[in-house]
């Protein structure tokens, strides 16, 4: 069967980079979220322990409230300026490890084929080929230079299959995209990151 849509390419450092990009920022998706939420909960619990509640104002509440939405506006800052650069170095540290690691004992570069048929997705290296219907797609993520999958694998454990734009076979990458959106059902849209 020809597939409808194919990406090919040779994996570099700089791809690697890219992928290990994708997957911290995906990582990282509700840890900021998170911990700002137990920090919220944390301070309010304290609070009411030393404060008497009952003879606050409306205006301290209100304040208060103020406060939370001022931090959470913060964090929203924070995600997007210094934790994306946090998750750009720690991505350049796992694909350094990663990639002289892969290296080894290798002659040739990876060369990594992924090919969109109707039902699934393939991905093949010299040495191992796996397939995913697209009802495993978790969501999609874009960065400047690569759309990555992220899928859920029969063993459980999240997975990303990224590669960078311009691997798509005859400057097909928009009309991929729209493809991937149409044909994965838990997919709305894509995240850019």
């Amino acid at each position: 069967m020809k597939p409808i849509y194919e990406a090919n390419y040779d994996e570099t450092m700089e791809t690697l980079t890219q992928t290990c990009e994708l997957y911290r920022l995906d990582s990282k998706r509700y840890t900021y979220p998170i911990a700002w939420a137990c920090i919220c909960f944390f301070v309010t619990f304290s609070l009411a322990k030393t404060l008497d509640l009952k003879t606050l104002s409306i205006s301290t509440y209100l304040l208060y409230i103020g406060g939370w939405l001022l931090s959470l506006c913060a964090l929203h800052i924070f995600r997007y300026t210094i934790g994306r650069h946090l998750a750009k170095t720690t991505a350049i540290g796992d694909a350094d490890l990663a990639y002289n690691e892969r290296i080894k004992g290798r002659k040739t570069p990876l060369h990594i084929h992924i090919q969109f048929y109707e039902d699934t997705f393939c991905s093949r290296t010299q040495s191992q080929e796996v397939s995913y219907p697209y009802s495993r797609v978790l969501h999609i993520m874009e960065s400047k230079d690569a759309l990555g999958l992220v899928i859920r694998s029969e063993a459980g454990p999240k997975g990303i299959y990224s590669f960078p734009k311009d691997s798509v076979n005859d400057g097909q990458y928009d009309a991929l995209k729209n493809y991937l959106v149409s044909v994965c059902p838990k997919i709305k849209k894509i995240k850019k990151l």
